[in-house]
């Protein structure tokens, strides 16, 4: 409620200034991805169609590598828009932000209906991207993986922030205990910042069995995604059903074991990392 979207937009230029003036490099392009991203899809195009739209001359191959790129194979490029789930839709709207090659992309909770894989897959093409990037996240793990400085929205004001993100919920804590005083009229002094970083370091402790499990989930994915794929990889050579039936008939189990393993880490994950995000939120 400070105004973080609102200066997103202005800055994409979705949003004229009230006052001031705003001045553009003339080669600059700008990737937008916004907060209510799914509504900008048509549903009852295709994900091909949406794309082909956007990108005007393209081909049909062109679209589908496009879409490949992320994570949407040719199967699912047919589906409408409106049966794609809420990671397939993130997915897609990311795919049209970055279609106009932008040097400056701008991205409002990229994460929302993302799965694990996604996320990911997010993370590192944020490394990897040339250009410049603002992003507005509460996804901590994400903030902490690709910025490399920090700004504060509040009062009206944006601001270079010199600290990390402990210090950040410090200087939360902080302001809480605050309004918590003048609310209640007190005239104690106002917290010094080694209680401040007692309590915050309580909060950590308690945020700490999240973490854990999170790095718990990771592994379990990591591992039996790593064993999934060269299962598969070894059931693609039409030479393995040439031997031991026994071996084939063990494979194509454990790989639906696997699947299903996945699947379900990947929705505890889910669950996990969004206790985190609101445990972070919290003021």
């Amino acid at each position: 409620g400070n105004g973080k979207s609102t200066l997103a937009r202005l800055l994409s230029g979705h949003l004229p200034a009230l006052s001031g003036e705003i001045v553009r490099a003339q080669k600059l392009v700008v990737g937008y991805f916004a907060q209510d991203h799914l509504e900008q899809l048509n549903p009852s195009f295709t994900a091909m169609e949406q794309v082909a739209t956007a990108m005007g001359d393209g081909s049909a191959q062109a679209v589908r590598d496009w879409l490949g790129r992320f994570g949407l194979g040719q199967e699912r490029s047919e589906v409408r828009v409106g049966s794609l789930s809420g990671g397939e839709k993130t997915r897609l709207a990311l795919s049209l932000v970055t279609l106009g090659r932008p040097n400056l992309m701008i991205l409002d909770e990229p994460t929302n209906h993302l799965d694990v894989d996604s996320r990911r897959s997010l993370m590192d093409g944020l490394n990897e991207f040339e250009g410049a990037i603002l992003l507005i996240s509460h996804d901590r793990q994400l903030i902490e993986t690709t910025c490399d400085q920090l700004w504060l929205v509040g009062g009206g004001t944006c601001r270079a922030w010199s600290g990390d993100m402990d210090e950040y919920r410090d200087l939360l804590l902080s302001e809480r205990s605050a309004g918590q005083r003048n609310a209640a009229g007190s005239d104690a002094e106002r917290t010094s910042r080694r209680d401040v970083r007692r309590e915050a370091a309580k909060n950590r402790a308690a945020l700490a069995p999240l973490r854990k499990r999170l790095a718990q989930i990771d592994q379990v994915l990591a591992s039996a995604g790593d064993e999934k794929k060269a299962l598969e990889e070894r059931m693609g050579d039409p030479s393995f059903y040439g031997g031991d039936k026994d071996n084939v008939v063990r494979a194509v189990t454990r790989v639906k074991e696997l699947a299903d393993i996945i699947e379900t880490a990947e929705a505890e994950w889910l669950e996990v990392q969004e206790a985190l995000e609101q445990a972070l939120a919290e003021p």
